[in-house]
């Protein structure tokens, strides 16, 4: 479903956006590139209206290598700097999702990379067994490319899933920071892609 966007700030017409199944915010048709423009302006729903995003989700929504959607749910996966990673869900996350996820980020972990991952999970009802399973796995055995990892995710289910999770993770050395609101995982996001003095 394609929406319009009202005329920008600076009185040129939004282009289109298509409501994906993506997450919580949606999406232009494609990835932002390596800047964004200032007519460039991303959404996300509250309580059913549509909102400005934060800023700091625009920044984070950068070079997209991943989009798999089924009829279930879907998943994104963003890398905007060569240190940070960032997932949206929503709906449920399958095993066909997750793998796509770890095939993408272990090309990169291959070349030596290390990441501070975010995943905005607000969005995610619930993931398939083997998902969960597929994911902690793999990362435990990657945990050295992983710096940290931060969710914000408001489904009972999900929250269990992650805790359980950083639990495995957190022998291995991992840190997994839970938020159970939206401004403090922006701010985590913010400090993390701040430029460095």
């Amino acid at each position: 479903m394609t929406l319009p966007l009202p005329q920008t700030t600076h009185g040129n017409p939004a282009r289109p956006f298509h409501r994906g199944r993506a997450s919580s915010v949606l999406v232009w048709g494609g990835s932002l590139g390596s800047a964004l423009l200032p007519e460039t302006a991303l959404a996300c729903r509250v309580m059913g209206a549509i909102q400005p995003s934060p800023p700091i989700l625009e920044l984070a929504r950068r070079a997209r290598v991943v989009h798999a959607v089924e009829p279930s749910g879907s998943l994104e996966v963003y890398l905007p700097r060569q240190d940070v990673a960032v997932t949206f869900v929503e709906g449920r996350l399958t095993a066909a999702m997750a793998e796509r996820w770890i095939e993408t980020l272990d090309r990169h972990f291959t070349r030596g990379a290390r990441f501070n991952t975010f995943h905005d999970w607000d969005q995610m009802t619930g993931y398939d067994s083997a998902a969960r399973q597929a994911l902690t796995s793999w990362v435990v055995s990657s945990i050295r490319h992983i710096l940290s990892a931060d969710f914000f995710a408001t489904h009972g289910i999900v929250r269990m899933g992650v805790a359980a999770a950083g639990v495995a993770t957190a022998l291995a050395g991992l840190r997994v920071e839970v938020h159970s609101a939206r401004p403090p995982f922006l701010r985590a996001i913010e400090q993390c892609l701040a430029p460095q003095p």
